[in-house]
């Protein structure tokens, strides 16, 4: 999760603090929606990895916490509505993955997945469908789906919810039976309300792959780390 804070030595959480989701797709380095981060700083920001429920401390694993000491948004990131909305969270350390079988890397998806592929609870609907679905909508019949958008879900009570923002669309990869990997297609742009049937806008992490390899590159990170 991605928290911000006036005092960013606090140990306490804070229900108010918490800003969105993300996924961490190197040690060093957190994914998450550009639109939930662009009007704080970066020492107004922090990652925890490895949270399971805010209202306990009474948790099998503890968590890490990490500054952030940059951010990096899409250079075409336009909040209205959400064109090419990701950025890059830069962190202060590592997040140390050895002894910590609750945080992993997130591989990144260079491409759409299959009609019909299920996302857990979520299924990834065709941009023609979702289109038709979103101009039903408050969104009106002139709505344009962009290209760095994919939709999922669309089931009454399961799909995205205030909060989801930035947290990740993943489809398990079948790598071995003792497999526990991931491969990000989207993160959480938008849904219309809150848990209704309609699918909910992600960003489109194989549209948006490019730009990540860029600056993952740029900044000197290996970026095999989410290539699968």
């Amino acid at each position: 999760m991605i928290l911000t804070t006036n005092n960013v030595e606090a140990v306490d959480f804070k229900q108010s603090d918490y800003i969105g989701g993300g996924a961490i797709i190197h040690p060093s380095v957190v994914i998450t929606i550009a639109h939930k981060v662009e009007w704080q700083s970066s020492s107004q920001l922090k990652c925890r990895a490895g949270e399971w429920d805010t209202q306990t401390t009474l948790e099998l694993y503890t968590t890490q916490e990490r500054f952030v000491t940059k951010k990096i948004i899409h250079e075409e990131f336009y909040k209205v509505p959400a064109y090419n909305d990701v950025a890059l969270l830069i962190l202060s350390s590592p997040f140390k993955l050895e002894d910590a079988p609750h945080i992993g890397v997130a591989c990144l998806a260079p491409r759409l997945p299959a009609p019909y592929t299920k996302f857990y609870e979520n299924r990834y609907v065709e941009a023609a469908q979702c289109l038709t679905a979103l101009r039903r909508t408050r969104l009106g019949p002139r709505y344009s789906l962009h290209s760095s958008h994919l939709c999922a879900g669309g089931v009454a009570g399961v799909d995205t919810c205030k909060g989801d923002g930035g947290s990740p669309l993943v489809c398990p990869i079948q790598e071995g039976p003792d497999s526990n990997r991931y491969a990000v297609y989207g993160l959480v742009a938008f849904g219309i309300d809150c848990g209704k049937p309609i699918p909910a806008v992600y960003a489109n992490v194989p549209k948006l792959y490019a730009w990540v390899d860029s600056k993952m590159a740029a900044e000197g990170f290996d970026t095999t780390t989410y290539k699968y």
